[in-house]
């Protein structure tokens, strides 16, 4: 045994069964070294790999950036997840590669976070070699280092704005501040000093300023920031009022001094863009239709992600008859527009005309489809316990979907809907059997049973006068509510006189100039004609204390008001004598909303002359409405590692025994709750995430009042490296060795060399073991003979 390991040690082991060596290049990329210092460095590692032992590779991380080196050596990986060169270290000790010796070279300036040096040691006590090749630091420039501002100021204000800039170069420069695109001030700056410069506040609003740093004289721009401050210009909540005609609440506004813009519903438009320039949105008996889908749409993204209150004020023209069931509004509503669990009971029957007419020749002619979307549109208001059916018609009647309950109204008409139009138009054949339908149930055993009729018909109105004859004896006696959605831009004597018809049973006739204003208008009108609103006098009653209004209010009769049904999160505030929601509020992501389903005029006209009208006025408006001054302090600073301190001041009076409640809203409008930690008499503080740069958001809720602080969170410049580099000091410590063309080379006969002590090792320990097995005569036999050789 012996002789076979001592031939294997003279004759060495063959260049093939060497390990191989894999290098995991640490390549920092951050702003402090110049560029274009890492493609040589892998370039030379290539001949170096290509004579090491077989199956030598490279593996690439970069750290301080998350930008990837722009060349791929022989054999190369690349992992761009870490930032850190303590993070990327410790995963590239993690993804060692177990078949091959392995090694560390960090390509940097050596200018390293102090928690480097754990991941160092940990490297050097697992005896894995980490050489550091010095890169040349950047030449330092001049750059903007970092923007103060105060958090907010009031409009005519004069504001100081503290620009600190960095050291570098010889030129003369200078400090621009612009709002928005415009300038607002400049000033010579002193590189490596701080500039404060003057800006008025204009109005009320976030005022963003951006700021350049430029060459004095010439101009030419040397750094810039498009967002380096945000200062919230504040004042008393600036209102929107939404109303199609006079409003109570606005002029009571108006007299109480509150600064009030008012506009109709279809100028809204025109401001769901300027939605962040306002405090709250007040809804005066507003209908889903009279505002386009695109703007309810920004409003309730404006209630959810910047905190913009909403108050909602019942009418004629809102809830459930203003179509605002399954609408992008009611989903920051508190209520749903329709009546509770004990609603009544409901028959609809759809008739549709499918005669050849109804087919266009293109698709937005096409009238027939257009009626598919409307049925389905109107579907969408339907509710567990209707009973829905449809007949369609030309010159004959087809039944397609009995009168029946179903889980899925939608899906069902969807499936069975005619796929083509054709044939000529027989309309009184089709009214008798869907009023036959409708009248089956005319006198229910049970009065609880009676049921609401519908009957909604869309037709082009091309059929034949005779067919009329007999639709006024149909409708006789009959409960049924007629809708007619006439897609005909063409008065006729058929038209005509089927609308005075109709008219005359209290039918309704609507002329659908736009065809494709039909799904709207037939959702519109089958929700308005639900039992949805109550209409006689009644005393409302405190449901639920509210913070934001006194306890024990005597409230005056209302007239009327709309059956909706609270949402589970909802408060209700104010009932009627039978339980139904008349006030409640909810909060819809970062805002507040209140609903009135009994409005603040017409079915509420007494409220006006009650004496404690303006103090309602006033808390609801207060109690939606962020503010973004007053008695709640906000302040923030940005932290290592991506966090952002929030701290918290609440006036003296604060009870203490009340939960403050914070947000964060990150610039995509994620809502992050905060927990505030008390830290001293009526200050409080919490940490958050911060993902990402834009603008930020806290809200803060202290009870009845709401305050908003607005913050913008972005990098700023780093100053050029001082003094001596860590590495340097860890170099001498035995943490990093320096890098050398030759280092692996070294690495590799190390490595071989250790194999031969293995080997003599090996053979030491054979050795031992033979003597151990010889016999113990033989062993006294060697003993005595030496003695007798010592002896002479």
């Amino acid at each position: 045994m012996a002789g076979i390991v001592l031939l294997a040690m003279l004759t060495g082991a063959p260049e093939d069964q060497k390990r191989p060596i894999h290098t995991t290049v640490l390549a920092d990329e951050s702003a402090s070294v110049a560029a274009g210092q890492i493609e040589p460095v892998l370039s030379g590692l290539d001949t170096i790999v290509s004579e090491l032992p077989s199956s030598s590779g490279i593996s690439i991380a970069t750290f301080g950036t998350s930008a990837a080196p722009s060349i791929l050596t022989m054999n190369a990986t690349i992992d761009t997840a870490n930032d850190s060169l303590s993070r990327t270290l410790r995963r590239a000790m993690w993804d060692l590669q177990p078949a091959s010796r392995n090694a560390i070279l960090i390509a940097s300036d050596g200018y390293w976070q102090p928690e480097a040096h754990d991941a160092l040691a940990e490297a050097r006590q697992a005896g894995l070699p980490v050489f550091w090749l010095p890169l040349e630091p950047v030449e330092p420039a001049p750059a903007i280092r970092d923007i103060v501002a105060p958090a907010r100021a009031r409009p005519g204000q004069q504001i100081s704005i503290a620009v600190e800039t960095l050291p570098g170069g010889a030129e003369e420069t200078e400090i621009v501040l612009f709002a928005g695109q415009h300038p607002v001030a400049r000033s010579g700056a002193s590189p490596g000093g701080t500039t404060v410069l003057s800006v008025t506040a204009p109005g009320q609003g976030p005022l963003i300023l951006g700021a350049e740093l430029r060459t004095r004289p010439g101009g030419a721009l040397l750094d810039q920031y498009r967002a380096a401050a945000l200062v919230n210009i504040t004042t008393v909540p600036n209102i929107l009022l939404v109303s199609p005609g006079p409003s109570a609440i606005g002029q009571s506004l108006r007299a109480g001094g509150w600064p009030l813009r008012a506009v109709t519903p279809q100028q809204f438009s025109t401001q769901a863009d300027r939605l962040q320039s306002f405090a709250s949105v007040i809804l005066d008996d507003v209908a889903i239709s009279d505002i386009p889908e695109a703007a309810w749409k920004k409003l309730a993204t404006a209630v959810r992600n910047q905190a913009l209150g909403l108050l909602v004020l019942g009418g004629p023209n809102s809830f459930g008859r203003g179509g605002y069931r399954n609408s992008q509004l009611e989903t920051v509503l508190p209520l749903v527009s329709e009546p509770p669990g004990d609603e009544a009971l409901a028959d609809i029957l759809f008739l549709i005309d499918v005669s050849g007419s109804m087919q266009g020749a293109n698709e937005k002619a096409d009238r027939l489809r257009i009626a598919k979307s409307s049925v389905l549109a109107a579907s969408d208001v339907l509710r567990p316990t209707d009973r829905v059916g449809l007949i369609t018609f030309d010159v004959g009647v087809r039944t397609v979907l009995p009168l029946k309950g179903r889980a899925d109204h939608r899906a069902t008409i969807n499936k069975v809907w005619p796929g083509r139009a054709s044939g000529g138009t027989s309309i009184m054949p089709a009214f008798e059997r869907a009023t036959a339908i409708l009248n089956q149930d005319l006198q229910p055993s049970n009065p609880k049973d009676a049921r609401q009729k519908i009957l909604m018909l869309v037709t082009d109105g091309f059929f034949t006068s005779g067919d009329l004859t007999r639709l006024d004896t149909t409708l006789e006696g009959s409960d049924i509510e007629l809708v007619v959605l006439l897609i005909n831009k063409t008065e006729s004597s058929d038209i005509s006189g089927l609308a005075r018809i109709v008219a005359t049973h209290g039918g309704t006739v609507m002329q659908v100039n736009e065809i494709l204003d039909l799904p709207a208008l037939m959702k519109n009108e089958l929700q308005s004609r639900r039992p949805a609103l109550i209409q006689e006098s009644v005393r409302p009653v405190s449901s639920s204390p509210a913070a934001w209004f006194p306890e024990n209010a005597e409230w005056p009769a209302i007239h009327g008001y709309l059956l909706t049904r609270p949402k589970a999160d909802a408060q209700v505030y104010l009932v009627s004598p039978r339980g139904d929601a008349l006030i409640a509020g909810i909060s819809a992501g970062a805002g507040k909303v209140i609903a009135i389903t009994n409005g603040l005029s017409g079915w509420s006209r007494q409220w006006l002359n009650w004496e404690q009208w303006p103090d309602l006025v006033a808390a609801l408006i207060n109690h939606i409405s962020v503010q973004d001054s007053g008695g709640i302090r906000i302040s923030t600073r940005a932290e290592p590692g991506g966090m952002v301190a929030i701290a918290v001041e609440t006036s003296a009076e604060r009870p203490e025994a009340r939960d403050l409640k914070a947000s964060l809203i990150a610039p995509a409008g994620t809502l992050i709750r905060l927990d505030l930690k008390p830290e001293a008499a009526h200050r409080y503080r919490a940490t958050a995430p911060v993902d990402g740069f834009g603008q930020f958001t806290v809200i803060v809720e202290d009870g009845p009042v709401t305050a908003r602080q607005r913050f913008l969170h972005q990098p700023v410049n780093e100053p050029a490296p001082q003094g001596r580099p860590l590495a340097e000091q860890w170099l001498g410590d035995g943490l990093v060795r320096l890098w050398a063309p030759d280092s692996l080379q070294t690495l590799a006969q190390a490595g071989h060399w250790r194999e031969w002590l293995i080997a003599l090792a090996l053979l030491g320990f054979l050795l031992v073991l033979v003597l151990e097995r010889l016999p113990a005569g033989a062993l006294q036999l060697r003993a005595r003979r030496t003695k007798t050789r010592q002896a002479v």
